[in-house]
């Protein structure tokens, strides 16, 4: 079910699988994503979870910041204060890449609150130069189709490996695209200005703060979560636990959905 609320200024939307009366499970979907990115792990967990998937600020159909303000601390702001307006507790929170390193932030400030962290495929530590690269993306326009046809014929990943089916790149791609206020021509719903407010970051000190269960996952092809950022990671938070999804790129839970759920599912319960 789509939903809204107001938090921090914005209006922010989200999806819900309603089983209520279950334990909290938060979702947050990567950069230049949506909320839907979801849709294929969400129904194989719900029956056990109360599901929840956010749009952050700037993405998907929640509103875009003016003045623009997409540093790391401004979406874990937003988490925290979804997470305390429902007052959850006893939550699990999954972050996918740019996700996860929102969820960790997050975590440390509703350490008494989480039940377990899920991070998948993202990129620990940044430095100075990948945020000089996603400046000079973010200069960049987004690009115009004449229909929503177009627009969904020539989506693609970032990185662009991947094996997700065609039909589930077609349905992100339709969440992905809106028409233009004078109808014209279509393009992306998420802010391009989001690409530049992302600074240099480390997750390992977040995560040192934790006590709650930590489950890393990586897709096997996908170079993000090596060895040395996880031997660092373990450094922090000796609890941290890896599950490697063999084959799988970036998106894992777009290309193995029943794999990653697989690997998720029963650290969830055990938390």
């Amino acid at each position: 079910m789509d939903r809204d609320l107001v938090a921090n200024g914005l209006r922010l939307h989200y999806l819900e699988w309603t089983n209520t009366s279950a334990p909290p499970l938060l979702l947050l979907h990567g950069g230049s994503a949506h909320a839907h990115w979801w849709d294929w792990f969400a129904p194989l967990i719900a029956d056990r979870f109360h599901v929840l998937a956010l749009d952050l600020r700037g993405h998907g159909d929640s509103d875009w910041s003016d003045p623009p303000a997409y540093e790391i601390d401004d979406y874990a702001r937003d988490v925290v204060a979804f997470v305390e307006h429902f007052d959850l507790r006893a939550l699990r929170l999954i972050g996918h890449s740019l996700g996860g390193t929102i969820a960790a932030t997050a975590a440390a400030r509703i350490a008494d609150r989480l039940a377990a962290l899920v991070i998948v495929d993202s990129r620990t530590k940044a430095s100075s130069d990948g945020s000089r690269f996603m400046q000079r993306l973010a200069q960049m326009p987004h690009p115009r189709y004449r229909s929503r046809e177009q627009g969904v014929a020539q989506y693609r990943l970032l990185p662009r490996d991947s094996s997700a089916p065609p039909d589930v790149l077609a349905a992100i791609a339709v969440h992905a695209l809106r028409a233009s206020s004078d109808e014209t021509h279509w393009t992306f719903k998420f802010d391009r200005a989001a690409l530049a407010a992302i600074r240099s970051h480390d997750i390992a000190p977040a995560l040192a703060q934790l006590r709650c269960p930590i489950l890393a996952v990586r897709g096997g092809a996908s170079p993000l979560m090596s060895d040395t950022a996880i031997a660092a990671l373990r450094a922090a938070a000796p609890q941290l636990e890896v599950v490697t999804i063999a084959g799988a790129h970036h998106h894992v839970m777009l290309e193995r959905p029943a794999e990653f759920a697989a690997a998720v599912i029963p650290f969830l319960d055990r938390a």
